[in-house]
């Protein structure tokens, strides 16, 4: 079976964790609306995910408050 977490900030969604093949993968949506997938495997690969999600969550901030 596949288990999956959404996680939402300011009422729109960041980003999916989940597990694939016995992996963290962390789902999120591009600019262009392009779906990405982040297998979360070592340190930095968690810096990484980190990072994506600060870049959601300004863009949501952009978004919502109307500063683009």
């Amino acid at each position: 079976g596949k288990y999956a977490v959404l996680f939402k900030y300011r009422g729109r969604t960041l980003f999916k964790l989940f597990i694939k093949n016995n992996a963290p993968i962390l789902a999120y949506v591009l600019d262009n609306n392009a779906q990405a997938e982040m297998i979360i495997d070592d340190e930095d690969m968690l810096e990484g995910a980190k990072q994506i999600v600060n870049v959601r969550m300004k863009r949501v901030d952009r978004e919502i408050d109307g500063k683009y």
